[in-house]
């Protein structure tokens, strides 16, 4: 999250290192990531745009030709919100994950970290007042990163001390220091994990440990990438070689994404691999998986094989042939869905399993940007997105509830509050989930990624604000 070019909330990276785009030749790499970028900077140009044209537009009659803007409870600033000018910016999520949620939630406050303008480099961590946007309290955490989960009320980060990293393990309701402690088993942090047990570290480089720190800094376990088989797969140059365009790259995490599974298990996704770990044991299984898609206490991996269902310890348990899984959205659990090699969505009985043929075919870009599906959404309130139709698939099948044409929309990422979909277009839109109906069409210019809380409030952060919408 400190690079600029993270992308949104919701998207998604398969092996080839596309972030909106999901694809799993290695030979649309380039295209992937390229696109993932250009969306990224459309949708905020696109939403400059629309707002430099939209200030007088206030409702939805057939006269208007630009939406009204969508309506905030509150809006605050990170320099507001830290209470100094010294405090320029947000970090677009505090994990530093490639994809996941832009900042930490409870019912008592939402948690995010914020530092100088453009360091893209944490200094201090905020609790905000969800109803109000008022900072409920502050520390300082000097290059600091915090697990994306709250767990049992609390928020754990590791920051950088005079005397190397440190942890601080904090009360969200009342910014109470719970712990902390010196981390001395740590030699460098690039993405972090806060369960029950402490904060899963992961280093940088392949010869840099996975790490297990107890509440109070304290080493628990450690193992090194290097010792664990099959977790080559989960290091890659892309990025350094398409994107910075380095030559003789070495190897790194590009793209680690963390998955919720039942009880201790973790799992790490880092295109094109993941590892399951056991936070207690320090217990590691890690092999190939494209588009990992987690169902608590099992997941799903696209290979080259088909499609594979795992269990916790890392065991297939089947292997559908010819099948391909849709890029999944970043909530626990997801819904897998199955696509052939025309872009069809096949049904499956995932218990048996059993394919059971396809129920609608999905149109793909033409040209050199191609974007295949995505799903978004909740398991509930399931949608599946091709180029120009937006599909939604009912709560116990893979059989289609509705369909929309969303070519006239910039799209993005589709979120479910309650029983509306909504979708981060240009103008963004709220759908009946069941139905499909569109209900409204609204612009705003606030943030950059979305974040659902609790399933009924929809805000969003941004390097210049934190907002909570109040949705028509």
């Amino acid at each position: 999250m400190p690079d600029a070019c993270r992308p949104g909330y919701g998207d998604h990276v398969h092996e080839e290192g596309n972030s909106k785009p999901r694809r799993h030749h290695r030979a649309l790499l380039t295209v992937g990531a390229a696109v993932a970028l250009f969306l990224v900077i459309a949708l905020v140009l696109a939403r400059m745009l629309i707002t430099g044209a939209s200030d007088s537009a206030s409702d939805d009659g057939p006269g208007s030709t630009t939406p009204p803007q969508l309506d905030t409870a509150w809006v605050i600033t990170p320099s507001e919100a830290a209470g100094t000018d010294a405090v320029g910016e947000f970090i677009l999520g505090t994990d530093n994950a490639f994809t996941g949620p832009p900042f930490i939630t409870t019912d008592e406050a939402w948690v995010a970290l914020a530092g100088p303008e453009d360091a893209r480099q944490a200094s201090v961590v905020l609790g905000i007042d969800p109803q109000t946007g008022a900072t409920m309290w502050k520390h300082d955490v000097p290059s600091g990163l915090c697990g994306a989960e709250a767990v049992n009320g609390a928020v754990g980060c590791v920051y950088r001390s005079d005397d190397g990293w440190a942890v601080l393990v904090i009360d969200a309701a009342t910014g109470e220091i719970i712990a902390e402690g010196p981390a001395t088993a740590l030699a460098s942090v690039h993405t972090v994990s806060f369960s029950e047990t402490g904060l899963l570290v992961v280093g940088e480089g392949r010869r840099i440990a996975l790490t297990m720190v107890a509440y109070d800094g304290s080493l628990i376990w450690q193992e090194k990438f290097a010792d664990i088989p099959g977790s080559e797969r989960m290091f890659d140059t892309f990025l350094q070689e398409q994107m910075n365009g380095e030559d003789n790259a070495e190897p790194a995490l590009e793209r680690p994404r963390w998955r919720t599974l039942t009880g201790p298990h973790v799992l790490l996704w880092s295109t094109p691999g993941v590892a399951v770990i056991n936070t207690e044991t320090g217990d590691v299984i890690a092999h190939e998986c494209r588009r990992a898609t987690a169902s608590e206490d099992h997941y799903y991996c696209a290979t080259d094989d088909g499609i594979v269902r795992h269990e916790l310890d890392g065991t297939p348990s089947w292997t559908l042939p010819h099948l391909d899984l849709v890029s999944p959205p970043d909530t626990t659990p997801a819904r897998p869905v199955a696509v052939d090699a025309q872009n069809q969505v096949v049904a499956v009985d995932w218990d048996s399993p059993q394919a059971q043929g396809p129920v609608i075919a999905l149109e793909l870009r033409a040209d050199d940007f191609r974007l295949p599906p995505l799903a978004g959404g909740t398991p509930e309130h399931y949608t599946v997105q091709g180029e120009n139709t937006l599909v939604a698939l009912e709560t116990t099948s893979d059989a289609v509830r509705w369909q929309l044409d969303i070519s006239d929309y910039l799209g993005s990422d589709v979120v479910a509050v309650g029983d509306v979909l909504v979708i981060d277009s240009s103008p963004m839109l709220g759908i009946d989930a069941n139905t499909g109906e569109v209900l409204w069409e609204r612009t705003t210019y606030i943030g950059l990624y979305l974040h659902v809380i609790a399933d009924e409030t929809l805000a969003t952060l941004g390097f210049d604000e934190l907002a909570r919408f109040e949705l028509p």
